[in-house]
């Protein structure tokens, strides 16, 4: 199965005064300028419109919307006097951007092609409708209660209200810097079900893989480090001796599923350590990783061939060190190594990034590296940046998957590990582009899978 997300910069936001449990009681002729600055959704899960060939939700942003504001408010002190405020607290300043989601389609179903091909057609005759003057003025979004675009009308009869050259400049720069961001221009990114087994092949190939020049180089290093951590598992002496590890190479397909989710676990440990240098000052750790896992890494257990034989269970890891998983995990992670500075600068000579003041650093990997692939192959639930708030606001974080994509099913029945791929150099795909790029996944979807289906 596949589904596409594409990003739009194009501001989406709710009128201010009807937004629930918010007080507005700021002036009606400015309503918009408030609604647009303050009315983001807080959630980016919230769906805003959806039908049979796409969802919309809100996305986040980095429109300079506080710059904005205070320009506002320095022209106007009654503008900031009048911030919405909720459960008693002013709102922060909030511009989310529109992002639609296609349904996942059975890219080997007969009707694929066609189904694909009118997911794009009615995203870009959507668009159509506000896209080429949002940048200019507010539209209502048809079937909804939001709003796309910029208030320019009623933002520049704010400014007019002062004849201070240097307000004026402030102000029309902050409106200008938001007005320049907002484009007809997707960002694509695309989640496919792959079989375990073929995650080796999509890793040796980077299939779909185009790093921005940033991750280029440092990439350049990773994806030769997966492959000879995963291979240094399979040449460790005391490994080799395991009776379960000589069961497993007597079978290639199953040797390769398995390979497959040490692949996957060693990219999140390295992609984890790169998050932390300063390639990330700007970027969502997410990036740091070519597929990023949309099923807990802990369930990839679901996804392999019958027959399976999952590693005897054990006594919690501390009590039992040599215990054949441990073993695995210290050899994948280099004894825990990946997050050292040391790490950072030897393998990859990056400097680790210097958290900002008030910043909310986001990591790839909560736990420990060593943790976090011991019990990602003990077949139990791990804590990443998907997931992050197990435990303590579980609804925070709605897009992590429980199960695996049985459709199209595997020959030995393997289920799709559900992947998005999120480095496809696609971050400035034109409306007419998208349907030549869905079917560019498709197809390289198809030819990764097919060895495998049933």
């Amino acid at each position: 199965m596949i589904g596409f997300e594409a990003e739009v910069d194009v501001p989406i936001f709710q009128d201010i005064a009807g937004m629930e449990g918010v007080v507005f009681d700021g002036e009606q002729d400015v309503k918009a300028i408030y609604s647009f600055l303050f009315g983001g959704h807080e959630k980016t899960d919230a769906t805003i419109l959806k039908n049979d060939e796409f969802t919309i939700k809100p996305d986040v942003s980095d429109y300079p919307g506080q710059q904005l504001f205070e320009a506002l408010a320095a022209i106007d002190p009654t503008f900031a006097a009048h911030t919405p405020r909720r459960a008693g607290k002013p709102m922060p300043v909030l511009i989310r951007k529109m992002e639609y989601i296609t349904p996942p389609i059975n890219e080997m179903d007969a009707a694929a092609d066609q189904i694909y091909e009118r997911q794009a057609a009615s995203i870009k005759g959507h668009l159509a409708q506000f896209g080429p003057q949002a940048a200019q003025k507010v539209f209502h979004l048809p079937e909804t209660n939001c709003y796309v675009g910029i208030p320019v009308q009623e933002i520049q009869q704010l400014i007019r209200k002062t004849q201070n050259p240097a307000q004026v400049a402030e102000a029309n720069n902050a409106l200008t810097n938001i007005q320049l961001k907002v484009q007809q221009r997707f960002a694509l990114q695309a989640t496919a079900g792959i079989f375990p087994s073929i995650i080796p092949e999509l890793f040796r190939r980077r299939l779909l893989d185009e790093p921005s020049p940033k991750l280029k180089q440092a990439w350049d290093i990773a994806f030769p480090m997966i492959a000879t951590l995963v291979q240094k598992v399979f040449d460790d002496e005391e490994i080799k001796k395991e009776a379960w590890m000589q069961r497993l190479t007597g079978n290639d397909v199953h040797l390769q599923a398995f390979k497959g989710h040490l692949c996957l676990l060693s990219s999140y440990v390295i992609g984890d350590a790169l998050s932390e240098s300063t390639l990330f000052e700007n970027m969502s750790a997410k990036n740091a990783v070519p597929y990023h896992a949309k099923i807990n890494l802990g369930y990839i257990h679901k996804a392999l061939p019958e027959g399976f034989v999952k590693v005897a269970p054990a006594p919690p890891p501390e009590a039992d060190e040599e215990h054949l998983v441990p073993k695995i995990a210290a050899v994948l992670t280099e004894d825990n190594e990946t997050r050292k500075d040391i790490w950072l600068e030897r393998k990859f000579g990056l400097k680790k990034r210097p958290i900002k003041p008030k910043e909310r650093r986001e990591h790839l990997v909560i736990d420990a590296h060593l943790d976090f692939v011991i019990n990602a192959l003990f077949d139990r639930q791990v804590q990443t940046l998907i997931n992050q708030s197990i435990g303590r606001n579980p609804n925070e974080k709605a897009h992590e998957l429980v199960d695996p994509d049985a459709v199209p099913p595997g020959k030995d029945g393997e289920k799709g590990v559900q992947l998005e791929f999120r480095r496809l150099g696609m971050d400035e795909v034109a409306p007419g582009e998208l349907a030549g790029k869905f079917m560019a996944v498709v197809t390289t979807v198809r030819e990764l899978n097919k060895p495998r289906m049933a």
